[in-house]
């Protein structure tokens, strides 16, 4: 399985015009401290954790008020996409919509779907 394209928005310091970041086998990633870097393990762990206990690494980080870009109007819910590709060929796509329903985390829209190859991670 090899990560090959990551979307996020709304998120902690990627804001909602958020990222968008293709990925090679070997990255490197260089940046300031607060850039982000953090945060895009920490919307990887995300995904990770979608299937079976998407609360725990949210409240890890301190809670749903943590987890969210805090920048004006912040609507307080963020999106993450990626694009894994698998042995044979085989690409998904996996998107999460998360959003702060109460004080607590609710998923507000997910999908899986199969993808044909081509230049959605080129």
């Amino acid at each position: 399985m090899l990560l090959r394209r990551l979307k996020v928005s709304g998120m902690l310091s990627f804001g909602p015009k958020g990222l968008d970041l293709p990925l090679q086998p070997l990255n490197v990633l260089i940046g300031a401290n607060g850039s982000g870097k953090s945060n895009l393990f920490e919307a990887i762990g995300l995904l990770r954790a979608s299937p079976s206990d998407l609360a725990e690494p949210i409240a890890r980080r301190g809670g749903p008020d943590e987890f969210f870009w805090k920048g004006p109007n912040a609507p307080h819910r963020l999106h993450i996409e990626a694009i894994v590709h698998f042995p044979q060929d085989r690409d998904l796509q996996h998107s999460l919509d998360v959003a702060n329903v109460g004080g607590r985390i609710g998923v507000t829209a997910e999908t899986v779907e199969g993808l044909t190859a081509g230049p959605h991670y080129q």
